[in-house]
């Protein structure tokens, strides 16, 4: 199945009413800006999708999730390995450090123990100062 068709599908199946399907359109400007001069990598990539999974009632927790992970997994095959961090769920320094790319997250710490050393901006997918 090509990507629209699994898109598609995929979304006629998205549990109701709070779950999406966002589809950002990449590449063109963007993408024009050498990955490695900005921290968001993948900047080449045509398309980025979301499958974003919000419920109220917690006895639909499983539903949605499934219905996310089943998403991610079927368009898997036409996907980079990458993640845009903003919408990255249950961040850690190594789950930073694989989005990032190492390179970039040595950058990124240095930046962080240059301007912010006590970490006063961490209420994010937070790059801890190397001090910490």
């Amino acid at each position: 199945m090509r990507p629209p068709a699994t898109i598609v599908e995929h979304t006629a199946r998205m549990p109701q009413p709070f779950s999406i399907t966002v589809l950002e359109p990449g590449g063109r400007a963007i993408g024009r800006m050498d990955d490695a001069d900005t921290p968001i990598g993948h900047r080449d990539a045509d398309l980025r999708y979301y499958a974003i999974a919000e419920w109220e009632d917690p006895e639909e927790m499983d539903a949605h999730i499934g219905w996310a992970r089943d998403f991610y997994a079927a368009m898997e095959p036409y996907s980079s390995s990458g993640i845009q961090v903003n919408f990255a769920t249950e961040v850690d320094d190594d789950r930073l450090k694989r989005i990032y790319g190492e390179e970039k997250w040595e950058r990124l710490v240095a930046l962080k123990d240059e301007w912010d050393p006590d970490n006063l901006f961490n209420l994010n997918a937070n790059i801890k100062p190397s001090r910490d």
